[in-house]
Formats: C-alpha cells, sequence, structure tokens
C-alpha cells in the first residue's frame, strides 16, 4: 500500500463536486440548479485505450478517471458532477461510476465522461 504522502502528491487538480438538487422559485415552481458541495484536490487521468475498450465504451467522449481523497462529510455518487478549476475554461464531467478504495478508507476513485458545458 502506497503512503498517505504518495497519494497527495498525485492530487494537483483543484476540482469542484456539485451535486444536482432541486428549489422553489418565487412562485412555488421547481428550479433545477447545481450546488457546490465540496472544492478538493484530485488526481486527473485520462483513461488508456486499453481500459477505455476492456470497459466496452466505444463512443467518442472524453473517460476521465479522478482520484480523490476520502472524507466522511461527502457522499460521493453518480448523480453529482466535477468541474476541472485547473483548466480555462472550466471543464465539467458527470460522474459514471465510483469505486470507494474501503481499505482505510483512503480515497475514491471516479471515472466520469467530459461534457460540453463550461462553467465559470
Amino acid at each position: 500500500m502506497a503512503s498517505p504522502r504518495t497519494l497527495s502528491s498525485k492530487l494537483r487538480h483543484r476540482v469542484r463536486i456539485e451535486s444536482f438538487t432541486y428549489s422553489q422559485d418565487a412562485y412555488g415552481g421547481a428550479v433545477e440548479a447545481w450546488s457546490e458541495v465540496a472544492t478538493v484536490y484530485a488526481g486527473v487521468e485520462p483513461l488508456s485505450g486499453r481500459e477505455f475498450f476492456q470497459a466496452q465504451t466505444i463512443n467518442e467522449s472524453l473517460t476521465v478517471r479522478f482520484r480523490l481523497r476520502w472524507r466522511p462529510d461527502i457522499s460521493l455518487d453518480t448523480d453529482m458532477r466535477i468541474i476541472d478549476l485547473a483548466v480555462t475554461p472550466n471543464q465539467v464531467y458527470n460522474i459514471q461510476t465510483v469505486q470507494h478504495i474501503v481499505h482505510g478508507r483512503r480515497e475514491w476513485i471516479a471515472l466520469a465522461t467530459l461534457t460540453a458545458d463550461e462553467v465559470e
């Protein structure tokens, strides 16, 4: 098992995790919005061709692996998105799968696909 210091050195990208929420407007109608869950550092790794085809995901979207440090106050799920703040304009990724590395509650691995959305 790699030491925590090794994990820290890989978490170089500042990302924002957002969750899809509903709220009410002044007239009582439902308003869909994204709300910030946390801003954290993550490792961002584009998947290699081999991993991409082994997952039997043959499409033209960019799939990226995000490594995030585990936190007890966050419940990472597939109805969330990750915004990469390290690039301009900020890139938005929809989370497809989440793996929780249970041993020592150390990290999450989230596979996400790039969307056409841009966030300021």
